[in-house]
C-alpha cells in the first residue's frame, strides 16, 4: 500500500470521507493507520499509535510537517514544500553525477520545472564537465535550499468567483520544451486572480552536427503545443471544478498556422501531431502571446532558483493588461509555410456494384465456374 491524500469541502463531508476509507479498506483487512490532518477532529477518534509519529494533534500552533506521497506538508498550516536533500561533494562532476543528485529533488507537479531544466542543460553525460561549470553547480546547489522556503496552498479555493478560465501555455527553444497550466477566477469589483496549477518540461535531442539541429524549432513549439494539450485534457479528467472557456497560448505563429490546416495537407511529422491537437481542442480557444510574456519560456530555457522564486510571470501567469490575440488572427501564406505538401492530390472513390451471384454461391470454385459460363453468353 502508499500512501492516500485527499480532502473535502467541509469538515462533515472529510469526516464521512474518512469513514468510508477505513470501512472500505477494512473490507480488504487492510488498516490505515499513520493518519495526519489539518483539523484535530479528524483524528479525534483514531488511536494514538495510528496517527503520524511526528504529527501533534492537540497542538494547532505546531509547525511540525510530515512527508506524504515524496512531499513535504505543514498539517495546520496547509501548505506543501519541495524537500531538497543536503547534497555531498562530489569529487568528479560529471553530468549523470548531477542529474543523480538532481532526482533526489521530488516535484510532481513541475512547480520548480524551469529550475529543473536549468540543471540539465549543457553538460554532456559522462564527460567530466569543465571548472567553470563545476562551479556553477555549486553555487547552484546552494541555491536550491531557498526552495524549501516556498509555500505552496495545498487546498485551492475559488469560493465567490463569479466564473473560472482555465489558460495554459506553451514554448520550445532550441534545447528544450514546455507547458503549465492556470485557473483565472473572476470575482466581484473586477478582481481576477491567476494560480500556477502544474507544468511539465522535456529536454530535446541533440543535435547530430555542429550545425545542424536535432529538431527545427518551429517543430519543438509544436511538441510543446501537444504537451500543452494532453496536460489540460488530463487535467479536465481529473478535476471537479467548472470552467467557462478554456485558453490555450502559444508563441510560435507557425504553430497557430498549422493548426488552421487540414491535416493531410502538412509533412507526416507535423500532420500526425496537428491531427492529435485539433481533434483534443475542438472547444477550446487558441490565442498568440509574445515570447517575453509567456510563462513557459523559462522552462525551456531555464533560471536559478532565486530568479524563479521572484518571477510574478511564473507563479501568477501572464500578465493581466495585454490584449489576447486570437489564433485565426493569425496567417501566413502557404508558401511561407513550411512543413506543407507539395503536390498534393484529392482522390474520390466511386462505389461498385456487387453482382448478385456473390450472395447465391457459397465456393470459389462455383463462383469461377459460373463467370466462365457467363462470359460464354455474353
Amino acid at each position: 500500500m502508499d500512501d492516500v491524500l485527499t480532502g473535502a469541502d467541509t469538515l462533515a463531508e472529510a469526516c464521512e470521507l474518512q469513514r468510508e476509507m477505513t470501512g472500505l479498506l477494512a473490507k480488504a483487512c487492510f488498516g490505515a493507520h499513520k493518519w495526519c490532518a489539518n483539523h484535530s477532529d479528524l483524528l479525534r477518534e483514531v488511536p494514538e499509535e495510528l496517527r503520524g509519529n511526528s504529527f501533534e494533534v492537540t497542538d494547532d500552533s505546531s509547525k511540525t510537517i510530515v512527508k506524504t506521497l515524496g512531499v513535504t506538508w505543514n498539517p495546520f498550516e496547509d501548505w506543501f514544500s519541495v524537500s531538497v536533500p543536503d547534497f555531498d561533494d562530489l569529487e568528479e562532476v560529471t553530468r549523470r553525477k548531477l542529474l543523480s543528485q538532481l532526482a533526489k529533488i521530488f516535484d510532481p507537479l513541475g512547480f520548480f520545472g524551469p529550475v529543473i531544466t536549468y540543471a540539465k542543460l549543457h553538460i554532456e553525460w559522462d564527460d567530466p564537465v569543465p571548472t567553470d561549470i563545476g562551479e556553477k553547480w555549486r553555487s547552484f546547489r546552494i541555491e536550491l535550499t531557498a526552495l524549501r522556503e516556498v509555500r505552496l496552498p495545498r487546498w485551492i479555493s475559488w469560493k465567490g468567483a463569479l466564473k473560472l478560465e482555465l489558460h495554459g501555455n506553451a514554448d520550445a527553444s532550441d534545447l528544450a520544451y514546455g507547458a503549465c497550466i492556470y485557473v483565472k477566477g473572476f470575482f466581484a469589483n473586477e478582481e481576477t486572480e491567476m494560480r500556477l496549477i502544474c507544468s511539465k518540461s522535456r529536454i530535446l535531442p541533440k543535435k547530430r552536427k555542429p550545425k545542424e539541429k536535432a529538431i527545427s524549432t518551429p517543430r519543438a513549439e509544436l511538441l510543446a503545443a501537444l504537451l500543452l494539450v494532453r496536460m489540460v485534457v488530463k487535467f479536465l479528467s481529473a478535476t471537479k471544478l467548472k470552467f467557462e472557456s478554456v485558453h490555450l497560448w502559444s508563441d510560435s505563429q507557425i504553430v497557430l498556422a498549422w493548426l488552421k490546416k487540414l491535416p493531410q495537407l502538412l509533412q507526416t511529422f507535423v500532420s500526425n501531431r496537428v491531427s492529435e491537437i485539433q481533434k483534443l481542442t475542438q472547444n477550446f480557444h487558441w490565442h498568440y502571446v509574445a515570447t517575453h510574456e509567456n510563462p513557459p519560456d523559462l522552462i525551456s530555457r531555464g533560471v536559478t532558483p532565486k530568479k524563479l522564486i521572484k518571477s510574478k510571470k511564473w507563479w501568477q501567469g501572464r500578465p493581466r493588461t495585454t490584449v489576447a490575440a486570437a489564433a485565426d488572427e493569425i496567417v501566413i501564406p502557404d508558401d511561407e509555410l513550411p512543413e506543407m505538401r507539395t503536390g498534393v492530390v484529392l482522390a474520390m472513390t466511386v462505389p461498385v456494384e456487387r453482382f448478385p451471384m456473390f450472395d447465391k454461391l457459397s465456393s470459389f470454385t462455383g463462383i469461377v465456374r459460373s463467370m466462365v459460363c457467363y462470359s460464354s453468353i455474353n
